[in-house]
């Protein structure tokens, strides 16, 4: 991200995520047990967990087209998700055996997710600009392109590194 724009629009993603995480925590949702992410992934294929990222990839891109709506919701939805899937699986397999799983492929993914998110919510000035709302604000499209490119990077690495371990556990 560029300036203090790009800076604001990280730290608002990080914390919107964030909320969503402990939002999982809910006593309104514990009820809800999602299945163990270890022994309940749908595809642990390479091909099939990108599917799955590329799903909040392509919400928090889209907040270029909503004002950042869509990147606020979707980064807040996987975050309640996540918090979720921490809140059903720790109690079963225990707190740090849970973190030696998340951690090795979760840091790329989480860090992608925030960076996706942070492109979106630049949709923010681009809707006021097109309404005539503010002043002419200077889009960095090649900075966005550039994150955005950076941001898939980052989920396709954590996507492989998930499939890897999820094909040697046993």
């Amino acid at each position: 991200m560029v300036g203090w724009r790009g800076f604001c629009a990280l730290a608002a993603a990080a914390g919107i995520w964030s909320a969503g995480f402990l939002a999982g925590f809910s006593p309104d949702l514990s009820s809800w047990k999602p299945a163990c992410p270890v022994a309940g992934v749908a595809d642990p294929t390479f091909a099939g967990i990108l599917s799955t990222n590329s799903r909040v990839l392509l919400g928090c891109f889209m907040g270029l087209a909503t004002s950042g709506i869509s990147a606020a919701g979707t980064l807040f939805l996987n975050g309640i998700y996540c918090g979720l899937q921490w809140q059903g699986t720790a109690g079963e397999i225990g707190k740090v055996r849970l973190l030696t799983l998340l951690l090795p492929h979760g840091v790329f993914e989480l860090t992608g997710f925030v960076l996706a998110g942070a492109v979106g919510l630049g949709g923010i000035p681009l809707a006021g600009r097109l309404l005539g709302k503010s002043r002419p604000v200077p889009i960095p499209a090649l900075a966005h392109a550039l994150n955005a490119a950076l941001a898939i990077a980052l989920v396709s690495l954590g996507a492989a590194v998930e499939s890897f371990q999820l094909g040697r556990m046993p």
